[in-house]
């Protein structure tokens, strides 16, 4: 103990009664009538001499320790829990254990804090320890903030329609890779259309009426996409965002939406939040999961039975009203059996190629690891996962590795810094192979008389005059596995966003955003199937021999977004201003080469390549083929840049 030995003339003697009393307290009760107060700090203690107010009473001129420990309703510590003093900058944070020591004056405010507990306020006293307990926060629907993208409102603050739909209930319905998809039956007021069974349809939604129409230079007519408060300038939530790693989705419905993104929120708003790290220990989840995709068709093709009596039906209603006919056959059975399209013996044959071969079932596979974590600091959230479906179309399939992390890194009480990376790499097959569905008839197999699959099918025409007509057409089963359509699609998107508090009421914002899209098509037909060989009519074909065709798109998006908002609070009305700056730079490299001709399995540029580097191909550099290349193969090749 220290102490100026003047600091004791004045003292008052003290009696107390004290057995395993702690120390801060003994000394509050020796020194609470005494002119002098008293600081510990580092196993010392000093007596500090209080000054004199106007009428005459001690007054305490220095800072305290002031010290306390932090746990939640159930006694668990609470570390990272927020301690500061109010009205300045003064503050702190607690230990694994709780505790917290800070610097303060006698009449003082603490403020204490944690996410997901309600904050409480202690008035410092002659008391320099305090067991503070927090209560859980019950959110109520009003309190639920909404991100717009340049501010955080509660519902209770936006006048326009609303719907928000949290990340786990989104995940309860449809086990698709489209986010899109999963909105059906959950979101009121929109209409989502899915053209077709494959695995890869983007989807259409429209969510102010069906009347809406595209223009020339935007197809998709659809609301706007804004990810973390983030616009987007893709049209699909496929491609930004993997189902598994949404919080919520909210939907803005009406046209208070274009109050905050002007004439491209024409159609509303889509806002995405996905899933961030919170406070606490570090959390590994790994989830997995396996399905079976079924065709739901309702409409089938006919079976042989049914085709043929609708045919009879149809050729004995023609027949009676075509006095020709009658004129040229006679009968009605001489011209029914003359000129249908089918024998005796077809109808002994009958194959489903509605379920069997153009819409089979599929598979689908998920594996999803992910961890998450933090303290008031510092909060990560990150994720892996690879999932695997197959569409109710031959040969449809998608395969697509995702990667998040989401980091937010409290600098010091004033900066803030969020990172946002998003990685979707996809890789879509889809078949080349005959999509004329319509045109394959019951009693036509796809098998040849031994069993082994036939490379073509034959299609049988009505002729009015005579015996049927044959047109054959390829057979999808034999050449789905040979002519394919490969898609490659890589999406990376980095997000940083810094924000400063000027003052407690005024901040300012820079978020910026780097988005790269690569789009590479193989597309390929060989020379092996039917398909391959021949191109053009079914009536007039043409030999072309196979075909390869490779295309890439590269996109670049540069998003700079600045923005300063003031936000003052009277009693219980709050007036918030803010000013936004958005420049956008939107950056495509388009490519695509056609090479027709090549060889039985090459579907790369393989035996092509000695025509020209990417780099002569992207500035139109004429390309000389070496003396080994296979020039007559080549028939063609295009560039279009």
């Amino acid at each position: 103990m220290f102490a100026n030995k003047s600091y004791l003339n004045d003292t008052k003697g003290v009696a107390i009664e004290a057995n395993a009393m702690p120390l801060r307290q003994f000394m509050e009760a020796c020194t609470k009538d005494q002119p002098f107060g008293f600081t510990i700090a580092d196993n010392t203690i000093t007596l500090t001499p209080k000054a004199k107010s106007k009428s005459g009473d001690n007054v305490v001129p220095v800072k305290d320790i002031v010290e306390g420990k932090v746990a939640g309703a159930d006694g668990q510590a609470l570390e990272g829990a927020s301690i500061r003093i109010k009205g300045n900058t003064n503050g702190t944070y607690t230990d694994k254990e709780g505790k917290f020591s800070i610097d303060a004056y006698e009449g003082d405010v603490l403020i204490v804090s944690f996410v997901g507990f309600e904050s409480r306020e202690y008035k410092i006293g002659t008391n320099h320890y305090f067991n503070i307990v927090l209560n859980r926060t019950s959110i109520t629907a009003g309190e639920v903030v909404i991100s717009t993208g340049y501010q955080q409102k509660k519902v209770s603050e936006i006048t326009g329609a609303l719907q928000t739909i949290k990340g786990d209930e989104l995940r309860k319905g449809v086990s698709t890779l489209n986010a899109l998809a999963m909105l059906k039956g959950k979101a009121s007021g929109l209409y989502i259309v899915e053209n077709g069974g494959s695995v890869a349809t983007r989807g259409q939604v429209v969510m102010r009426g069906q009347a809406s129409m595209p223009d020339q230079s935007n197809t998709n007519f659809g609301p706007l996409l804004v990810i973390d408060g983030v616009i987007s300038n893709v049209p699909n939530l496929q491609d930004i965002v993997n189902p598994n790693d949404i919080e919520s989705i909210t939907i803005l419905k009406d046209a208070a939406s274009t109050a905050i993104y002007g004439s491209r929120a024409a159609q509303g708003v889509i806002v995405v939040v996905t899933r961030r790290g919170a406070n606490g220990k570090m959390k590994i989840g790994l989830n997995t999961s396996y399905g079976k995709v079924k065709n739901n068709r309702l409409v089938n093709y006919m079976n042989t039975s049914q085709l043929t009596s609708h045919i009879h039906n149809y050729m004995t209603s023609l027949y009676a009203a075509s006095p020709s006919l009658n004129s040229i056959y006679g009968s009605f059975d001489n011209y029914f059996n003359t000129t249908r399209i089918y024998t005796e013996e077809d109808l002994q044959q009958n194959y489903d190629w509605s379920n069997k071969t153009f819409y089979p079932d599929g598979n689908q596979s998920d594996i999803n690891l992910s961890m998450s974590g933090g303290h008031e600091k510092t909060k990560v959230y990150t994720a892996l996962d690879w999932a695997r479906q197959d569409g109710t179309i031959l040969g449809d399939n998608l395969d697509r590795k995702a990667f998040r992390l989401n980091l937010d890194q409290r600098i010091n009480n004033k900066l803030t810094l969020s990172i946002n990376t998003n990685v979707l790499i996809d890789k879509y097959t889809a078949s080349t192979s005959e999509t004329q569905n319509y045109l394959f008839l019951p009693w036509v197999t796809p098998y040849y008389s031994n069993g082994a699959l036939a490379d073509s099918v034959p299609n049988y025409i009505y002729n009015s005059s005579g015996k049927r007509g044959t047109v054959y057409y390829d057979n999808p089963l034999y050449s789905y596995t040979y002519n394919t359509a490969i898609t490659k699609r890589q999406s990376y998107l980095l997000t940083g966003k810094l924000k400063y508090d000027i003052l407690p009421w005024l901040s300012i914002q820079t978020t910026n955003t780097f988005q790269y899209i690569n789009n590479n098509l193989n597309s390929y037909k060989d020379p092996r199937t039917y398909r391959g060989r021949y191109d053009g009519p079914a009536n007039n074909r043409i030999a072309v021999n196979g075909a390869l065709t490779v295309s890439d798109d590269r996109t670049n998006y540069f998003l700079t977004s600045n923005l300063i908002t003031a936000s003052k609070q009277f009693g219980e009305h709050t007036l918030t201003a803010w000013q936004a700056r958005n420049t956008e730079r939107p950056v495509q490299v388009p490519s695509r080469y056609q090479y027709i001709v090549p060889y039985p399995g090459e579907r790369t540029l393989g035996a092509f390549q000695n025509y020209g580097t990417y780099i002569n191909k992207l500035f139109g550099t004429i390309a000389t083929p070496y003396a080994p290349a296979p020039v007559e193969k080549a028939l063609s090749l295009y560039l279009v840049n």
